[in-house]
């Protein structure tokens, strides 16, 4: 998903100014890597610089920010943790394929 699409999509349900939606996005991603690391949550080689799946969390962040609604944030918070621990055991499966690689076992 790009900004622009993102944007658009927070728009639909609160309307903002883009320097807005982009300050308040800044704000969302500091707050996802305070929580759960830069490693889990960065890829700057995506135009919104996090793993694909934690932007339905950004878009909960960027909305609770704008309009303080409790429901917005619990919903962040748990996006937010069901992207982590996806991350979190796709990389606990590649780890655990290379420590396979390296120890000479196959695993089916």
């Amino acid at each position: 998903m790009t900004k622009e699409e993102l944007y658009k999509r927070v728009c639909s349900v609160c309307p903002l100014e883009k320097s807005d939606f982009e300050e308040d996005l800044s704000c969302a991603v500091r707050e996802l890597c305070a929580m759960f690391g830069e490693r889990y949550v960065r890829d700057e080689s995506r135009e919104i610089p996090v793993k694909e799946g934690y932007i339905p969390a950004l878009c909960s962040a960027v909305l609770f920010f704008r309009t303080g609604e409790e429901s917005e944030r619990r919903r962040f918070l748990e996006r937010a943790k069901d992207a982590f621990l996806t991350v979190w055991r796709q990389n606990a499966d590649k780890r655990r394929k290379r420590e396979a690689v390296t120890d000479g076992r196959v695993d089916c």
